[in-house]
């Protein structure tokens, strides 16, 4: 992954893409002030045990195990921002870990119903060609850009979320 310097040394951004991609608060309310009314659709949510790489980014042992949700933020039938994130059940409070399973509602609103503070760590961005799954997430060309970014959500000084949202490059323009 690369900075947002490095990313924009190789892509021309716009203000709204940098906004978007810098952002370290509610990405829902952001997208709500840019876009109007936008809702959560889960398209699935699991428990799952840590691979290497969710294992580093959450500084949590191999093998523990976490809930995996992937999510998808729309706006009047058009999707804008899909969204993958792991959380360790052994960092959740019960009840925000109930929430975080079962609602259709952002992880940042969950975090402000139950009252957590916390802040937003970003590990770094890519643009990438949609393929074929993002095409169809976006309705756009398998040859388009997407961009991406990927952060941790830092509560008592450890990761409680690691979170990977993907937004159409066209979409933010």
């Amino acid at each position: 992954m690369k900075t947002l310097s490095e990313l924009k040394d190789e892509l021309e951004l716009t203000p709204v893409q940098i906004m978007l991609l810098a952002n370290t608060g509610s990405m829902t309310a952001l997208l709500e002030a840019l876009f109007g009314s936008v809702h959560v659709e889960t398209v699935s949510q699991r428990v799952v045990k840590a691979d290497q790489n969710t294992s580093e980014k959450l500084q949590i042992p191999l093998g523990a195990a976490v809930n995996h949700r992937v999510v998808r933020l729309v706006a009047e039938e058009r999707v804008l921002v899909y969204a993958e994130s792991f959380a360790p059940l052994s960092r959740l409070e019960e009840g925000f870990k109930e929430d975080i399973m079962k609602r259709d509602i952002p992880i940042g609103g969950i975090m402000e119903e139950h009252c957590i503070e916390s802040r937003r760590e970003i590990l770094g961005y890519e643009f990438l060609r949609a393929g074929d799954e993002f095409a169809e997430i976006f309705s756009a060309p398998a040859d388009s850009i997407v961009l991406k970014r990927n952060y941790n959500i830092i509560h008592n000084q450890q990761p409680l979320i690691n979170i990977t949202e993907v937004f159409s490059y066209e979409m933010a323009k």
